[in-house]
């Protein structure tokens, strides 16, 4: 079963890393707060994320923030699947 949700897991991953050549740059207050959310050392990832939910309430097109937080949410319910 494990092997299985590792496979699915490089399958979906695939796509998210390979959509990495996006144009957009985010403005000055969500460039920080992304800025903050790529931190691992600094904050804990319930911390990270609200960066990110806050940099989208400051840029709803902020297409990084977007990314980094559906990548979030995928790897909080793969571990919650291997678990």
């Amino acid at each position: 079963m494990k092997l299985l949700n590792t496979l699915l897991l490089l399958l979906f991953i695939s796509p998210i890393v390979a959509q990495d050549d996006c144009d957009y740059t985010p403005g000055k207050k969500a460039a920080k707060l992304l800025e903050q959310a790529d931190d691992r050392k600094k904050y804990k990832s319930d911390q990270r994320r609200e960066f990110l939910e806050k940099a989208l309430d400051e840029e709803e097109n902020c297409l990084p923030c977007l990314k980094k937080l559906g990548e979030s949410e995928l790897q909080k319910r793969i571990v919650a699947l291997l678990v």
